[in-house]
């Protein structure tokens, strides 16, 4: 919501003004339209790219589903006093759902509480993702854009957050990261992919074969059909388990050499049952770099995922 900063947000609209301004802003993203769709979707995600360069971004509610809504604080790196804020160091956004084709279309209502008129209304904004040859084209469009809000910076704002949005889902060789952040972008588009309607796709992120091992013991696999399929029955396992989402708590890595990585990621999910009581769980990942970026040639479990989902009561 980068056209939105410095503006106040809520769901009550009074005084409301007619406004008939349409606003648009469009760009290809290298990946794909599930994948960009996710990055929507998923809890935890839109804190990451959504808030402009100069905020930080934390969720308040999350209800991402047709007729759900969410609200995001977005907090000022530094203290800016100015009139029509939700406060001088933060801004809040209300945003209704309104109707939600998977992987196609949102379209959602954003209501402006504010002292002056001129912002003041409900705005509507609808993001499309069409598919095309090396990517998606999204194109966000803005209707009923309130008078206060200056043409050439809603332009900027939109162009940014399809800017945000590319670097949080485009792949590593798309642009220039430090190693560091392209490890964490890695796993975190990993997070996105793994609930998602494809969860086959995890394949391109393990080497042409790889040790797996945990607590009850080790094996080693091979990248064909049937660990293709093994990651759709662990997809479908998790789904009806009830989990709801899976993030990057934090990471952290080290070079050992010979082209491999050795990182260690802390994995965050939730489920239906446990509401907002994240369960954590740690993975030491072997990486070995390639041509088409780091793949995992071998995998520790720190804990046992289905101990520890049984201990919360969801086996």
């Amino acid at each position: 919501m980068a056209e939105c900063r410095r503006r106040s947000f809520s769901t009550k609209q009074a005084n409301r003004t007619v406004i008939s301004r349409v606003d648009t802003a469009f760009r290809q993203i290298a990946a794909p339209a599930d994948v960009i769709y996710r990055a929507f979707a998923m809890p935890g995600a839109m804190e990451r790219w959504l808030p402009p360069d100069n905020m930080t971004g934390e969720m308040l509610h999350f209800d991402f589903r047709e007729g759900g809504s969410y609200r995001m604080r977005l907090k000022y790196a530094e203290s800016q006093r100015e009139s029509g804020k939700t406060s001088e160091d933060y801004d809040e956004v209300d945003v209704r759902l309104t109707k939600l084709e998977d992987s196609r279309r949102i379209e959602q209502d954003v209501s402006f509480e504010s002292e002056d008129d001129a912002f003041s209304g409900v705005m509507r904004m609808t993001w499309t993702f069409q598919p095309k040859a090396h990517g998606t084209l999204v194109t966000v469009r803005a209707e009923n854009v309130p008078d206060g809000i200056r043409p050439e910076d809603h332009e900027a704002g939109l162009s940014a957050s399809l800017a945000q949005l590319a670097n949080f889902v485009e792949p590593d060789e798309s642009r220039a990261m430090k190693p560091a952040d392209q490890l964490e972008d890695r796993f975190k588009r990993y997070a996105l992919v793994s609930l998602g309607p494809d969860p086959e796709q995890l394949a391109e992120f393990y080497d042409t074969s790889f040790l797996a091992a945990g607590p009850k013991g080790s094996a080693a696999f091979t990248n064909d059909e049937a660990f293709r399929r093994w990651l759709r029955e662990v997809h479908d396992f998790n789904v009806s388990s009830g989990m709801t989402s899976m993030a990057v708590g934090a990471t952290n890595a080290i070079t050992v050499g010979g082209g491999f990585t050795l990182a260690t990621v802390e994995w965050v999910a939730t489920f239906q049952r446990t509401g907002d009581t994240p369960i954590r769980f740690n993975i030491s990942y072997l990486l070995r770099e390639s041509e088409s970026g780091p793949r995992i040639a071998a995998y520790i479990s720190h804990e046992d995922q289905e101990e520890a989902m049984r201990a919360s009561g969801l086996l």
